[in-house]
């Protein structure tokens, strides 16, 4: 993340569906995690977090983040796929504590979701949970749809 609240991997997923004379979009929002972060090394398999700053020194970059993707998209769920241990576990909480800490505390929801951990090759039930959870949402948000010149659908959140 940058002091100017940008996140070092571009974070928008865009997916387009064009069919005869329509367009349909959903937007999603994803990247790295907003904090001052780094994995120092290049030893495969170390997973090895550090985070450079203070909550406190990192937390005005975090606020700007999402003030940013709020005033672009509205309402925001935050889903973070992160593992629970060492490393990925660290810098989980860590997401999740300035996010408490934020002025956005109240407006954001927040979800973790250790994919890896509770998704298997065979087992797919814990997933199948977790989205039937955010499927409420998702619907309300909607989605963009023009026919023609015509907007029919806006999208009103994005996770």
């Amino acid at each position: 993340m940058s002091f100017f609240s940008h996140t070092v991997t571009p974070p928008y997923a865009f997916q387009f569906v064009y069919w005869n004379n329509q367009v349909a979009s959903h937007v999603q929002v994803r990247g790295t995690v907003p904090l001052f972060w780094e994995q120092p090394g290049i030893q495969v398999g170390s997973h090895k977090i550090k985070l450079s700053r203070l909550p406190e020194t990192s937390l005005p970059a975090f606020q700007r983040h999402f003030a940013d993707i709020l005033s672009r998209y509205g309402e925001t769920v935050i889903i973070n796929l992160l593992g629970s241990k060492e490393g990925e576990g660290q810098l989980s909480a860590a997401y999740h504590d300035h996010l408490k800490m934020s002025e956005f505390s109240g407006s954001i929801a927040y979800h973790h979701f250790d994919y890896h951990a509770k998704v298997t090759s065979q087992n797919f039930e814990s997933l199948q949970a977790f989205l039937a959870k955010l499927e409420p949402q998702l619907h309300a948000w909607d989605f963009f749809h023009m026919n023609g010149s015509e907007v029919k659908r806006m999208q009103k959140g994005v996770v």
